[in-house]
């Protein structure tokens, strides 16, 4: 992965592959060293939004768990802006995937929030310039 260690490099990207390899040699029961530079920042950013993602914790909290386990991780603004931004995404898919938002192109429904064209009465729909 090459990903300089600045507060303008785009991170979040990464943090999808990284969670399905990271899932992945777990699952088969191995281990995995996560490593950069320095261990401070990039390297840190994904494992953080490896375990906010994972176990469904808030960034803040993800980072102050890996903070705990590696006490010298200094992750720039930068990334943990993305990490934020990675942390709203994860929790609207949730809802999308539990139902309790509807997915993208789907209305929402009889509840009443939002009626789809197909719901919409035509009857009321005229042609005539309503400037006039």
């Amino acid at each position: 992965m090459h990903a300089g260690d600045n507060p303008f490099e785009n991170i979040i990207r990464f943090f999808p592959n990284v969670k399905q390899l990271l899932d992945g040699v777990l699952a088969r029961g191995g281990r995995i060293l996560v490593h950069g530079n320095a261990g401070m920042s990039r390297s840190a950013a994904l494992v953080v939004a490896y375990v906010m993602e994972k176990f469904n914790l808030p960034s803040d909290q993800a980072h102050t768990y890996v903070l705990t386990r590696r006490h010298c991780i200094s992750i720039n603004e930068g990334f943990r802006n993305q990490i934020r931004e990675y942390e709203m995404l994860h929790r609207v898919q949730l809802q999308i995937n539990s139902g309790l938002l509807p997915a993208l192109g789907q209305s929402a429904g009889p509840q009443g929030q939002k009626r789809g064209l197909e719901m919409m009465d035509t009857s009321e729909c005229t042609n005539e310039n309503p400037m006039q």
